[in-house]
């Protein structure tokens, strides 16, 4: 299957990896039985630029044989701690080359194509980072957009 990034890059798929985004799935019209490599028009993901659907990409590849998903990660937590922030060894590596804005825009984009495993480990390993920096670090998250004038009517 042919994708097509927001910046007109062109990636060619297994539809097996694909799986894994219900956005794509519907799109496709594919139930989670079909692994035939049918012929589909090159599918345009238009909120996805080039750079995060390699990324995508290459997480997806790596799952190819299962669906990633919440329950397995809870299911192997040992506490509250555990269950909270629990990533798997691979996804930290994945992760570990990508800046916080790109996490940002990564978890977006799993949003976008509806890939759960992605989302939680994103969400997990920004939700970690959080936990883990001060108060005065959190800025570095780019959560807050300071020019919107509600939210700086309180500075000094």
């Amino acid at each position: 299957v042919s994708l097509q990034s927001s910046d007109e890059l062109m990636f060619t798929v297994d539809l097996q990896v694909l799986k894994q985004s219900r956005f794509i799935r519907e799109c496709l019209k594919l139930d989670s039985s079909q692994s035939s490599a049918r012929s589909f028009q090159p599918l345009r993901l238009s909120k996805v630029n080039g750079h995060l659907l390699k990324l995508i990409l290459d997480w997806c590849e790596h799952y190819e044989e299962h669906l990633h998903s919440v329950a397995e990660f809870e299911e192997n937590a040992q506490d509250e701690w555990d269950k909270l922030y629990n990533v798997p060894e691979w996804d930290k590596e994945f992760l570990k080359e990508v800046d916080h804005s790109t996490r940002l825009e990564l978890l977006a984009a799993a949003n976008y194509l509806d890939i759960d495993g992605l989302k939680d480990v994103v969400f997990r390993s920004v939700a970690y980072a959080l936990k883990q920096c001060k108060p005065t670090d959190a800025d570095k998250f780019n959560f807050i957009d300071y020019s919107v004038p509600h939210l700086t009517q309180y500075d000094d």
